[in-house]
């Protein structure tokens, strides 16, 4: 489902299938930001024509990630504020994990 042709005799209409991804939840930001992840390192050329094709044939996706991100910065945002986080604090956190996981 990653595109609406696929094959001259398979597919569907870009209008149907612009509804169908978007109304069915067949992928959505997390499911693309997932595939994103877990796939770019052993399939980049397939994950970037899914992740493409999707956005655009249905530009709703650009407004979910808008969304997302916006989410995401906020929780971020509220972490920071809670533990009285502060860039040079996280810099400093950063730093010690990487020698924790280096020494492994």
């Amino acid at each position: 489902m990653s595109n609406f042709r696929e094959s001259e005799e398979d597919f569907m209409s870009r209008e149907y299938y612009k509804r169908a991804i978007y109304n069915n939840w067949i992928f959505d930001v997390p499911k693309l930001m997932d595939i994103s992840r877990l796939y770019v390192n052993s399939n980049p050329k397939i994950v970037s024509e899914i992740v493409e094709n999707v956005f655009e044939t249905q530009p709703s996706y650009i407004s979910d990630m808008s969304s997302t991100i916006m989410s995401i910065n906020q929780g971020i945002d509220e972490i920071f504020q809670r533990f009285h986080l502060n860039a040079s604090s996280i810099k400093q956190t950063r730093s010690e994990l990487r020698g924790v996981v280096d020494s492994r």
